[in-house]
């Protein structure tokens, strides 16, 4: 089984999302790439060491958009020149980035629980 390129959550959260997801970030190691009022990329890992995991988050109004996946590294590099996309899901499944890709799925899993939804399986 070959994974999805990324992993996308959608669900409703009333509360001050930015706090909590600041906290995660902090304590699981993720930094900050890129943010706007209602939009941030944080990133964990480098390239040399293994895959990064990334996590890009929304928010318009209640409704938040998770999006998480593994970037290229060298696997997934040659995993492109095969035809498969140059990054994963964090889905279990597949042996693609398959520790990588359990590491991204536990920190966000973390998240995930915290804002009161079911973890990626």
């Amino acid at each position: 089984m070959t994974p999805k390129s990324r992993t996308i959550r959608e669900f409703t959260y009333n509360a001050n999302l930015w706090v909590l997801v600041e906290k995660w970030a902090e304590k699981g190691g993720f930094t900050l790439e890129l943010q706007e009022d209602s939009h941030r990329i944080y990133r964990k890992g480098h390239r040399l060491l293994t895959a990064p995991a990334m996590l890009e988050i929304r928010q318009q109004g209640q409704t938040v958009t998770l999006e998480a996946w593994i970037k290229a590294d060298l696997h997934l590099v040659m995993a492109l020149m095969t035809g498969k996309p140059a990054e994963a899901g964090i889905e279990s499944g597949g042996l693609t980035a398959w520790i990588p890709r359990k590491r991204a799925r536990d920190a966000v899993n973390l998240l995930l629980l915290s804002l009161g939804q079911t973890p990626i399986t």
